[in-house]
């Protein structure tokens, strides 16, 4: 993986609530899924939703 992919996998593997701030400066809470190259997805509300 890269630096990126690596720190992404440490924050879904510690299971900690973190905060998105998107380019709009609107922020979304809740849990690290997942990502991929191009988006990720985070848990608000217990629905998935993909940043991106």
């Amino acid at each position: 993986m890269n630096l990126q992919g690596d720190c992404l996998e440490e924050i879904k593997n510690s299971k900690k609530e973190v905060k998105i701030i998107l380019t709009k400066g609107i922020p979304i809470q809740g849990t690290f899924e997942g990502h991929d190259k191009y988006s990720i997805i985070i848990k608000v509300n217990g629905k998935q939703q993909t940043v991106r």
